[in-house]
């Protein structure tokens, strides 16, 4: 693993899902010195706590969601946060067709199949932060 470095700016993750369980895993594995965690449980709270306050680093969605897939709701996050890393979560029920249409859209970033590797996950986020951070003391995402 990488050293720590104690002055590495904070990155924020917006988890949307119903499932608490997930969060809470989330919450354990990816919440330190680095990243700050916001958990919502529907697409709604999520474009809203999109809309409220200031971007965020990563939008990790599960798939099912009351009101809309996950899908669509990182479709509608990519027109909010363009440079966000955004990640869609399974359990199998995500259409491959359409999970590999968005990715090559640039809609969505990764697909993570449920269940996971903690470590592994949590590895990939903070390789994603540290591309994404390179050189920067603040992360200085528009929302245009």
């Amino acid at each position: 693993m990488n050293g720590h470095q104690t002055h590495s700016p904070i990155g924020r993750i917006l988890f949307v899902d119903q499932d608490i369980a997930m969060g809470k895993v989330l919450e354990l594995i990816l919440t330190n010195d680095r990243f700050q965690l916001v958990t919502v449980s529907s697409a709604e709270k999520g474009l809203e706590q999109m809309t409220a306050d200031k971007p965020f680093d990563f939008v990790i969605s599960g798939y099912t969601l009351p009101g809309m897939n996950g899908l669509r709701f990182l479709r509608q996050a990519s027109e909010l946060y363009q440079k966000s890393v955004r990640i869609l979560m399974s359990g199998g029920y995500a259409d491959s067709d359409e999970v590999s249409l968005a990715i090559r859209e640039g809609h969505i970033s990764r697909y993570v199949s449920k269940p996971f590797c903690y470590a592994t996950f949590r590895e990939d986020i903070n390789n994603d932060f540290a591309s994404i951070s390179v050189g920067k003391t603040q992360l200085d995402y528009n929302a245009s």
